[in-house]
């Protein structure tokens, strides 16, 4: 590393940085790291070093060029030690997107314009209000945040990077297959928002019931995504869903019942996306202990009738993200479980309420 750029800030943009570094171009690989950015919306370090390839120190070199340039953005969680995670990285400046179509002739009907703008408005807020140069959002998980909304905005981020791990998983998982198995497509955010009309149900004596009626439930899972085996004509799709524990078993509940009324009874998915069959709707949370109590929360009558439905699989995170030691160099460095064996999502991890005791786990390339 240079000596200039060792004495580039870490938190804020450094607003000498154009005129030292005028000279330096914006290269093909800055342009792929951009379009990996604009894929998963918010992406940490870690996962853009892997989805890239090559020289990590390379690559974070190219991520802290664009960052002090002012094409992408980033921001950290601060531990309760109070050390900084790594960054994470997004975009609110169009002029990334630009670059995109200019130099790489990307359709810009592709490239979400809107979301990059919106992103600029959304997080402003947080910068620091000091300077229009400063652009890290520093957030704080020492103690709860003093309003709701910075809450909610860690929350969200939160939610957002666990969906982008998954995505990451899946698109390394893949290419690693040898070509045994393709992600041919993924959607998410609110190109999927949509509503089923269901039965009414009403919450008494703190559980949900039937009544006369009908009601618009709320259709907006996470994401969309196609697996495409070699072996078996038939594509694969799958909802998914990050639950980060934030909501209770009778709000799952009725996102269930969602799911299971615009999957099985009325068959959007048909009309909506062109798709014959969902294999499964896929919820992800964060440990064991509450995928289980989601699992059962799924068996209630309200969500399928009488009886459970295989639809619905359930599994924890803690088996993507538990610490591994990994060389690096002299030192032995602790890295999550999914970034150097990311063929883990293809294993049987996944449980359904329809599953008795022992039974066998189920994998996504089940057929």
């Amino acid at each position: 590393m240079t000596q200039a750029q060792q004495r580039l800030k870490k938190f804020k943009r450094d607003p000498t940085y154009a005129s030292r570094r005028r000279n330096r171009q914006i290269t093909d690989r800055a342009l792929t790291l951009i379009a990996t950015i604009e894929r998963y919306r918010v992406i940490p370090t870690s996962l853009v070093v892997k989805l890239a390839g090559g020289d990590p120190r390379n690559t974070s070199d190219h991520l802290h060029h664009l960052y002090h340039k002012g094409l992408v953005n980033r921001f950290c969680f601060f531990g309760r030690t109070g050390r900084p995670g790594e960054f994470n990285y997004f975009l609110d400046n169009t002029d990334a997107l630009e670059l995109l179509v200019t130099r790489t002739h990307a359709d810009p009907d592709t490239l979400d314009f809107a979301a990059v703008r919106r992103n600029r408005q959304k997080w402003t807020p947080l910068l620091d209000p000091a300077t229009d140069e400063a652009h890290s959002l520093e957030l704080s998980e020492a103690a709860p945040a003093a309003e709701d909304a910075s809450e909610g905005q860690r929350l969200f981020l939160k939610h957002e990077l666990m969906i982008s791990r998954f995505h990451g998983m899946l698109e390394l998982a893949t290419r690693a297959s040898g070509g045994q198995v393709k992600l041919t497509a993924w959607f998410q955010g609110p190109i999927l928002h949509r509503y089923v009309e269901a039965p009414k149900i009403v919450l008494r004596s703190n559980d949900w019931h039937e009544q006369d009626g009908t009601e618009k439930i709320p259709h907006r899972p996470d994401a969309l995504f196609t697996l495409q085996r070699r072996d078996n004509p038939e594509p694969l799709h799958f909802f998914y869903e990050a639950d980060r524990k934030t909501t209770n078993t009778r709000r799952m509940i009725k996102k269930l019942r969602g799911h299971f009324h615009y999957i099985a009874k009325a068959r959007r998915q048909q009309e909506d996306y062109g798709i014959l069959r969902i294999r499964a709707v896929l919820t992800e949370t964060l440990d064991t202990r509450w995928a289980e109590a989601l699992r059962t929360a799924a068996q209630h009558p309200v969500v399928s009738g009488p009886k459970p439905s295989a639809l619905f699989w359930f599994t924890a995170s803690e088996f993507f993200t538990k610490r591994i030691p990994k060389p690096e160099g002299k030192r032995m460095r602790q890295v999550p479980y999914y970034l150097e064996h990311p063929d883990c999502i293809f294993r049987p991890l996944w449980f359904t309420p329809v599953d008795v005791a022992g039974a066998a786990p189920r994998s996504l390339l089940d057929s």
